[in-house]
């Protein structure tokens, strides 16, 4: 799965209306998200090599001759951009999102593979995650909007519709598990 829940807070939470957290605690929980690479560094390694073997082929045929040279910068060539094109789409998948949830706020950090980070903030008591059955060209498409600024904002953007599915559910119970903990009496 591209996404982890962190929930270890080393005490157990007392739904007594107080918040339990102090300044500077860890979080309540914490979500991270990644996208999902199929490719590894192995995978990759195959490939290239895989690519050049076969290459080489029809190049051992014309070893010698006056062919083999002009023939020689289109193969390296392919093989090259082949390399290039496969690091430009790993680069790609270098997006991860972090979600840290405490009793009286919640933090989203989003980091894409090129630009710079946003950040997001809101209590967490107005927080609401909502899952959009169609929404654009998403299905499954959850977003969390509470925050003061009226944004309204989304959350694994680069998951697939079923994880999205798996994924809201769970985040609402956290979200009003952690709503329910810091409700003023």
């Amino acid at each position: 799965m591209p996404f982890r829940w962190d929930t270890e807070t080393g005490q157990a939470p007392d739904i007594s209306g107080a918040s339990f957290f102090a300044a500077g605690d860890p979080p309540l929980a914490r979500l991270r998200l990644c996208a999902h690479s199929s490719l590894s560094a192995k995978g990759f390694v195959i490939v290239i090599a895989t690519m050049f073997a076969l290459a080489l082929v029809p190049l051992l045929s014309v070893l010698g001759s006056p062919v083999f040279w002009p023939l020689l910068p289109f193969v390296m060539g392919a093989l090259g951009l082949l390399w290039w094109a496969l690091k430009h789409s790993w680069a790609d998948k270098d997006i991860q999102e972090d979600l840290a949830i405490w009793t009286d706020r919640v933090t989203l950090r989003h980091s894409p593979a090129r630009g710079p980070e946003k950040r997001w903030e809101a209590n967490t008591y107005w927080t609401v995650a909502q899952m959009h059955p169609r929404r654009g060209g998403h299905r499954n498409y959850i977003t969390l909007a509470g925050g003061g600024d009226g944004r309204e904002v989304e959350l694994g953007g680069f998951l697939d519709e079923t994880e999205r599915a798996t994924l809201h559910p769970v985040l609402k119970r956290v979200l009003e598990t952690a709503a329910t903990s810091a409700r003023p009496l």
